[in-house]
């Protein structure tokens, strides 16, 4: 998992860098989101590939531009993973 927070922070847009305490949690947390928005999505994006074993052949490039990124674009950077 840190890898996978690492890569998003290195690789985040810039626009998100401003509110990296809510993105990427914070000591003492931020709302009581000290995991921070990016961290409950790889979690939950890791658990899914640890869960399907054909995720496992996903090649590493493709799991980190594709699959693990916590938001696309315009999207809302919100805690949408846990929804049902």
């Amino acid at each position: 998992k840190r890898d996978a927070l690492k890569w998003l922070r290195k690789n985040a847009p810039p626009a998100d860098l401003r509110n990296a305490a809510t993105l990427f949690g914070t000591p003492g947390g931020v709302d009581g989101l000290d995991a921070g928005v990016a961290a409950v999505a790889a979690n939950a994006t890791l658990t899914a590939k640890m869960r399907w074993p054909w995720a496992w052949n996903v090649p590493r490039d493709i799991f980190r531009d594709y699959v693990l990124p916590y938001a696309s674009a315009n999207e809302p950077r919100t805690h949408w993973h846990g929804l049902p």
